[in-house]
């Protein structure tokens, strides 16, 4: 959320990096379209984080990537056909969030989260 929006209206905004740099985006929401995320101080208006008070209002929900041990090496393979199961749609995997689509394919960890109670509290202010 940003409180420097043209319309003065806070909005959750989700951004999609596929790579990162530290504050990249802090900055880029900052110098870019001029609408700091609230809280932060570094790269926002003190003021606005003084007033809200809640921190830096910047979270990771989602994330995936391929797993290390069990898509790069024989050994790895080779527990993961042990620990995974097939689903009825042929795929291959470990709980809710560990699997892979094919044979062929890399196993991948996908995990998602709901936002944090602060950020809904903050938008329906």
């Amino acid at each position: 959320p940003s409180t420097k929006a043209k319309d003065g209206i806070l909005t959750l905004v989700e951004l999609k990096p596929k790579t990162g740099r530290k504050h990249q985006l802090r900055r880029h929401l900052a110098w870019n379209y001029g609408c700091p995320i609230v809280g932060d101080t570094t790269y926002g208006d003190l003021h606005d984080a003084k007033r809200f008070g809640r921190g830096l209002m910047l979270t990771s929900c989602h994330i995936a990537f391929e797993h290390p041990y069990y898509s790069n090496s024989e050994a790895g393979t080779l527990v993961w056909k042990t620990i995974s199961s097939l689903d009825e749609d042929g795929v291959r995997r470990l709980g809710n969030n560990v699997s892979q689509k094919t044979e062929d394919s890399p196993v991948i960890v996908d995990v998602s989260i709901d936002p944090p109670n602060k950020f809904m509290t903050l938008l329906l202010t």
